[in-house]
């Protein structure tokens, strides 16, 4: 069975919002909002306080989902605001209870993805680690001789290289060619680079679907909804990655990659895009998150060092450039576009 809290969202005893977090979980949530990635071993300093405290208020901030602990290249341990948290505040919304079953379903994809990436976190049923190159590669030539339908591949990280593509391509085509339908994912970035262009122009021609979108949070590939595949760490793939059989959650994770493809741009509109919406910034991020905490506009504003009108100002701004109706929607729709 899995575990309760990668399909629902939250767990039973969590803070429920921002507001109910200790002062000091709140101290330190700003100073990582503010500063981004940064050593856990700074966080006394920056925040004036002792190292017990500093160790509770992270352990408060962990088990919330608002931020990660993970190892630095060199092996230290950092700390860095999750997509978690605003994807919490969503499905803690009141407008959540009545929403319809595609966009809860999405929104538990997103959060569920997020947990799983914990890579120290125990593994439900259903998901496997693969921790070397070739134990992945093995797994994923079974699973892609075994696809009949579909494969979605949201390539979230660094431009892949011309030697990369090269490797890929004849797999990709083969697919195409068995009737599999092949959609993928780029991050818009990379549509303008030449061989990024003449790989999606050539997959595209062989019957492929390619698009383009502003920001992608994960890798993600997607077979027939029955088997999902993402790194452990998003931030290094040579850290290994999941495989997700366990059926609820592979088809929710289908779900969330399908709809983030749909969003997508095919490549002559990512080339010409210079009117499209560009991705979100920082503070953009630091609101979305603001607006599910269930703090009110001022407290929200103080957080971010702005006055109220400022605070509401944003939100307005972002409502506009998501083209959503309430700060509900606006919450969702950065979700499918992968904003959050």
């Amino acid at each position: 069975m899995v575990h309760q809290s990668l399909l629902r969202g939250t767990a039973s005893g969590l803070p429920r919002s921002v507001a109910a977090l200790p002062p000091d979980a709140i101290t330190v949530l700003d100073e990582i909002a503010a500063a981004g990635e940064q050593p856990s071993s700074v966080l006394a300093s920056r925040c004036s306080m002792s190292n017990d405290r500093i160790g509770a208020a992270v352990s408060a901030l962990v088990q919330a989902g608002l931020i990660s602990v993970f190892r630095g290249p060199a092996g230290q341990p950092l700390v860095r605001l999750t997509a978690h948290a605003s994807v919490r505040g969503l499905l803690r919304h009141p407008v959540a209870a009545t929403a319809s079953q595609g966009t809860k379903q999405l929104l538990e994809a997103r959060a569920s993805l997020e947990e799983m990436q914990e890579v120290l976190r125990e593994f439900p049923v259903g998901v496997e680690r693969m921790l070397t190159p070739e134990q992945l590669a093995e797994t994923m030539q079974e699973i892609a001789l075994g696809t009949r339908k579909e494969v979605i591949s949201v390539l979230a990280g660094p431009a892949p290289t011309p030697e990369m593509l090269a490797d890929s391509q004849d797999r990709d085509v083969e697919l195409v060619q068995r009737l599999v339908k092949v959609r993928l994912l780029y991050p818009v970035e990379h549509a303008g680079l030449e061989h990024v262009a003449r790989y999606a122009e050539e997959l595209a021609e062989a019957g492929a679907e390619v698009r383009f979108a502003d920001r992608l949070p994960h890798r993600l590939l997607v077979f027939d909804q029955r088997v999902a595949v993402a790194p452990l760490d998003y931030s290094d793939s040579g850290h290994g990655a999941m495989v997700v059989r366990e059926p609820i959650l592979a088809r929710s994770l289908g779900h969330l990659a399908a709809t983030m493809f749909r969003r997508g741009r095919r490549l002559e509109e990512a080339l010409a895009g210079d009117d499209k919406p560009s991705g979100p910034s920082p503070v953009d991020r630091r609101v979305l998150m603001l607006m599910g905490s269930g703090l009110a506009d001022a407290a929200c504003a103080s957080r971010l060092g702005v006055t109220d009108r400022t605070f509401r100002r944003y939100v307005g701004s972002l409502l506009n450039r998501l083209g959503a109706s309430s700060r509900f929607d606006a919450g969702v729709k950065a979700v499918e576009q992968g904003w959050i």
